[in-house]
């Protein structure tokens, strides 16, 4: 079945919030799988005050090379796993536009929009215990420090071609952590408020398939992160590696861009074009 580029919002919202109540989710192609589409409905369907944007892998790089700049572009090129390129592409439109990311596995459990509000900034979850800061959620206000943090900390790594013992260290969960960790000084924790306007809800995985839950301090479940047939179903919808094959293969990074623009990936505010 087909997705469309936007579902407009289908009332207006109740109260005003600090992030933009647009919420995108990208997979490969505007034809996706039945459950997949049927996944991301639920989530147009509990959220009616946020609008709804969908970013193929050709339309998330068209955007990237229309608002970041040759270093970003590069780093975001010299990218084999589609994965990690869209973890880039989440960075650079979540710091220019604001609003929220979710995956798009994410099956709706509660309607998310209730969560934004004129205080709250910036909210994601924290991974499993582990440190992590789960970048399959993420919601901000337009050029959050954060969101920069990520952006920047990712691009140094890809040009720096950095492996680590995580395939989630690059661009993903591991690397979020590690912006969280350095801009907040501590890392990210269930239900803690470093900051001001800072939300942190939990994720735990439940069982093998990854189906998983988002949940809050109360325990009151937003998403589960996974339908039951996801793997099975990407399986003929995807054709790469999974992503940490690429990782464990050595093979993150194009053989073809080996030298990057050294200057330093620690853009200023004009290095994401406004």
């Amino acid at each position: 079945v087909d997705m469309r580029p936007v579902h407009p919002r289908r009332r207006q919202p109740d109260t005003p919030s600090r992030i933009p109540r647009v919420m995108f989710q990208t997979s490969k192609a505007m034809r996706v799988p039945v459950l997949l589409r049927q996944a991301m409905q639920s989530i147009i369907d509990l959220n009616p005050s946020m609008e709804h944007r969908y970013f193929t892998d050709e339309m998330q790089e068209e955007y990237v090379r229309l608002r970041a700049t040759p270093t970003v572009l590069k780093a975001y090129l010299a990218l084999v796993p589609h994965a990690f390129r869209s973890d880039l592409f989440r960075y650079v439109y979540l710091y220019n536009e604001g609003g929220c990311y979710f995956d798009s596995d994410f099956v709706a459990a509660a309607a998310f929009e209730q969560v934004l509000d004129e205080e709250v900034e910036f909210v994601s979850a924290e991974d499993n215990g582990i440190g992590f800061l789960y970048n399959a959620l993420m919601c901000s206000a337009p050029k959050h420090p954060l969101m920069r943090l990520a952006l920047n900390m990712s691009v140094t790594r890809i040009i720096s071609h950095f492996y680590d013992h995580s395939a989630l260290s690059i661009t993903g969960p591991g690397l979020f952590g590690d912006a969280f960790d350095q801009l907040y000084g501590q890392r990210p924790r269930e239900f803690r408020r470093p900051a001001r306007g800072v939300l942190l809800m939990s994720y735990r995985r439940a069982d093998e398939c990854g189906c998983g839950h988002i949940s809050d301090a109360a325990g009151r479940h937003y998403f589960a992160t996974a339908y039951p047939e996801f793997r099975t179903e990407m399986k003929s919808y995807h054709r790469q590696r999974p992503y940490w094959a690429y990782v464990e293969q050595r093979a993150v990074y194009a053989d073809g861009d080996k030298t990057l623009p050294e200057e330093s990936a620690a853009p200023d505010d004009d290095a994401l074009k406004a």
